[in-house]
C-alpha cells in the first residue's frame, strides 16, 4: 500500500505541477493571414449617381441650376474635373440668349436636374469656368434682353410717331386741295 500511496502522491504532484505550469504559460498570439485592405473602384456614373441622389435628398429641389451648381461644387471638392454647361436641349448651334438650362459633365457624363445622361445633346452648349462666372454670363443676358426689349419698343413707338404724322400730312394735303378745289369752283360759278 506504501507503494500505491507513493504513486498516487506522485502522480497527484505530477498533475498539480501540470495545471500550474499550464496557468503561467503564456499564451501563443494567433496569427492571422494578412489581406491587404480592399479598396473598391467606382465608376464615373456610380460616383455621378451618387452625388445626384446626395443632392436630392439634401435639397429635395429639381431646379437645374441650383443643381448644376451643388454637383459642380461637390465634384470639385474630390478633386474632379467637371464643366458647367449652358445651353438648350431642344436646339442645335443656339445663340446664347437662347439657352435655357445649365447641367454638368464629368469623363463623358452629363448630369441634368437629378439625371445621369451620355447622349450628345447633353455636350453641346457654352462651357462655363464656375458658378460665379454664370452668375456674371446670367445677369449680362439678362441686361441685354431688357435693353433689346426697351430697344424695340422705342423703335416701335418712333415708327408709329412716324407713322401718325405721315398719316396726318396726307389728311392735311387732301383737305388743302380740297378747299382750294372748292374755291375754284366757287370763283368760277
Amino acid at each position: 500500500m506504501d507503494s500505491n500511496i507513493k504513486f498516487l502522491t506522485l502522480l497527484a504532484l505530477a498533475l498539480s505541477g501540470l495545471v500550474v505550469s499550464y496557468n503561467f504559460q503564456e499564451e501563443q498570439p494567433v496569427v492571422e493571414p494578412v489581406t491587404p485592405p480592399v479598396t473598391v473602384q467606382l465608376s464615373d456614373v456610380q460616383i455621378c449617381d451618387a452625388l445626384v441622389s446626395d443632392t436630392l435628398n439634401e435639397t429635395y429641389l429639381l431646379d437645374n441650376e441650383y443643381s448644376a451648381v451643388t454637383i459642380w461644387n461637390k465634384l470639385k471638392t474630390q478633386n474632379f474635373d467637371c464643366t458647367l454647361i449652358f445651353g438648350n436641349l431642344s436646339m442645335n448651334n443656339e445663340p446664347i440668349t437662347s439657352c435655357n438650362r445649365l447641367w454638368v459633365t464629368f469623363n463623358g457624363i452629363a448630369i441634368d436636374s437629378g439625371a445621369v445622361y451620355i447622349d450628345d445633346q447633353h455636350f453641346e452648349g457654352y462651357q462655363i469656368d464656375s458658378p460665379s462666372s454664370y452668375r456674371e454670363l446670367k445677369d449680362a443676358i439678362d441686361d441685354y434682353l431688357e435693353s433689346k426689349s426697351r430697344y424695340i419698343s422705342a423703335v416701335e413707338s418712333y415708327n408709329s410717331l412716324l407713322n401718325q404724322a405721315a398719316k396726318d400730312n396726307v389728311e392735311k394735303t387732301k383737305s388743302e386741295y380740297l378747299a382750294a378745289n372748292e374755291r375754284l369752283i366757287t370763283e368760277i360759278s
